[in-house]
């Protein structure tokens, strides 16, 4: 039996393990010695065991210290950078209850809304109590009740201006009892206010250039397209989903194609596939070419708010560039851990975002199961067909537990949703995007970008559509740990980089389906 691992793959799995454990479990300071060492002994186990089971060696002895060495530094990492993001997090200001507080702070974006309020994040907070002054060192979210919120204009208030109202205080720490609030660690916040009267001052201030553009493409939106296609165009170039009409998500989440409205590597690929064709008949050097891209890349991340997937998108695109760059074959696992690696070592805690989990489960699903099923669906003959149902699958199958646990249903339809409606979309995305530029520029020019309209209203019929049909999903609240070890350990099994022989293959994925399949039936019954 032969593990055919990357380093940089190993050092990601174990980094994400150290931090994981850190979340579960609250460890002694001497455990942090113990852990490692017993990984380094039952590392070595398996080595043994390999050696008496196979004729080969698991890999070389060079090799397995150098791996185990990685492991150990990786996992080591992740205790440390949880460690350090907790402390940094300990809350420095506890409000009193019922205690109303005179709060200034400048405006951090725009007023966003849920079904329940609209809300806002300030940064620079200061907090006045008795005549004392507490500066916040995080964000602070501002929440206003619908009701008050009609009583109010607060789409004068503009990001970059200073804010002054009197509000009641509320916590929301990042660490709770019950788990990580990815989204109060998203937006650096760990206080919420709730304001109670419409007593609201504001100064205006300067926005920073992307604030202004943000405001500058949504209002181009705004007079140029439907209202209920302005917010879906708003979502698709820049991942704001504030003004995305919820029957529309709705129908996008249940056919599996809600990535297109959230931005992800499907628009980071679109976008370096455009860029290259540009480049592709100028006349600038190679090195000119991939700082031209990488620039728009780092630019384009920053103007979605530096999501995840955006991110890691964007380090795989790069990397990849390099290595073709210099004439080299890049390791698209290493490549892509490697991204995952940076993301975890700055903000460890997004190993528990919802789009940082589908994100890296998706690709690393493609990587793993890709080749399998391209064999698989040779039957097909059209070589086109086969690649792009490969890779919906590949996909689907790899995120189906992490949506059925976070949302409560599995798509039936996904595969057919995204093997009709994305490459459109890749089409109409890259149009929105040309035409949004050039409209910035020439605004007389806005009446084009009915075109990109007439394609999403496409997009949004078909997905409508789908969705309307009785087989389109089913709900189902989740899996168990237990399923989910056994269903991603029998991906990997069913990989190129598990090498033994077809039968032993065979057997090793039924065992862990059947397990996954017990599971299942015993939570059903």
């Amino acid at each position: 039996m032969i593990f055919h691992f990357r380093p940089i793959f190993l050092g990601f799995l174990f980094l994400a393990f150290g931090i994981l454990m850190m979340k579960l479990f609250t460890f002694d300071s001497h455990l942090y010695l113990v852990i490692p060492l017993l990984m380094f002994v039952a590392y070595f186990v398996v080595l043994a065991c390999s050696r008496i089971f196979s004729e080969k060696f698991f890999i070389s002895l060079k090799k397995s210290v150098s791996y185990v060495s990685v492991s150990l530094v990786a996992f080591g990492a992740g205790i440390g950078v949880f460690s350090l993001v907790k402390l940094e997090y300990k809350v420095d200001f506890v409000p009193l209850e019922s205690t109303p507080y005179e709060i200034t702070g400048v405006m951090d974006g725009n007023v966003l809304s849920n079904s329940k309020a609209e809300y806002f994040f300030l940064n620079n907070v200061y907090v006045f109590e008795d005549n004392q002054e507490v500066h916040l060192k995080r964000n602070l979210r501002v929440y206003v009740s619908k009701e008050l919120a009609s009583q109010l204009d607060l789409e004068q208030i503009k990001s970059g201006d200073q804010v002054f109202f009197k509000a009641y205080l509320d916590m929301t720490p990042v660490f709770k009892t019950n788990g990580i609030d990815s989204f109060a660690y998203k937006n650096n916040f760990q206080h919420t206010a709730y304001l109670y009267s419409t007593n609201v001052a504001f100064v205006e201030g300067k926005m920073d250039i992307f604030d202004f553009t943000k405001n500058a493409v949504h209002d181009l939106y705004q007079k140029n397209f439907d209202p209920l296609y302005a917010g879906f165009a708003l979502s698709v170039i820049s991942g704001d989903k504030t003004e995305l009409d919820s029957e529309m998500y709705s129908n996008f989440s249940r056919v599996g194609i809600a990535h297109i409205v959230a931005i992800s590597g499907l628009h980071v690929g679109f976008l370096v596939v455009m860029l290259l064709w540009m480049l592709k008949r100028s006349r600038f050097n190679r090195w000119v070419k991939l700082s031209i891209v990488v620039g728009v890349l780092s630019v384009y991340a920053i103007f979605c708010g530096a999501s995840p997937s955006v991110v890691r998108a964007s380090i795989m695109a790069v990397i990849l560039l390099i290595g073709n760059l210099f004439g080299k074959q890049t390791d698209s696992l290493n490549s892509v851990s490697l991204a995952g690696v940076l993301i975890l070592l700055f903000a460890p805690l997004f190993l528990f975002d919802l789009g940082f989990l589908l994100s890296f489960a998706g690709v690393f699903g493609i990587f793993f199961l890709y080749p399998v099923l391209k064999n698989a669906l040779k039957f097909l003959h059209y070589k086109w067909i086969i690649k792009s149902l490969a890779i919906t699958l590949s996909a689907d199958i790899a995120t189906l537990p992490i949506i059925a646990n976070h949302f409560g249903f599995i798509s039936v339809v996904s595969c057919i949703s995204n093997l009709v409606l994305v490459p459109l979309f890749g089409f109409i995305f890259m149009l929105l995007f040309v035409l949004t530029i050039i409209c910035l520029i020439l605004p007389f020019l806005g009446f084009l970008l009915r075109i990109c309209q007439w394609g999403l209203l496409i997009i949004e019929r078909g997905a409508a559509y789908l969705a309307s049909l009785p087989f389109a999903s089913f709900d189902y609240s989740g899996f168990r740990t237990g399923a989910l070890i056994s269903y991603y350990t029998g991906m990997f099994c069913a990989s190129r980089y598990l090498i033994i022989s077809p039968k032993s293959k065979i057997a090793l994925v039924s065992l862990c389906y059947g397990i996954f399949t017990c599971f299942v039936l015993f939570a059903l019954i």
